[in-house]
């Protein structure tokens, strides 16, 4: 099953209550926005993450200047 991420606090939350390596022990493919990532802003969550994208177990889209305006517009009609 894939699953996307798109909100900072479901990782932060993740971190702390110490279940962010059990999530991605899930037999889930997860993908999230560079965005998100970049909202997180403590240094041990941001290794914890990363240690995740390293080993492939998250998959972070980065957004062109373009999209992420696409994106906006798109959130203000909906």
């Amino acid at each position: 099953m894939e699953i996307v991420v798109n909100d900072t606090n479901i990782f932060i939350d993740l971190y702390e209550l110490v279940l962010l390596d059990d999530f991605f022990k899930l037999p889930l493919i997860v993908h999230t926005a560079d965005f998100v990532i970049s909202e997180i802003t403590k240094d041990e969550q941001l290794i914890a993450i990363t240690k995740h994208i390293d080993a492939n177990n998250l998959t972070v889209r980065k957004f062109g200047i373009e999209e992420v305006v696409s994106i906006q517009a798109f959130s203000m009609t909906v």
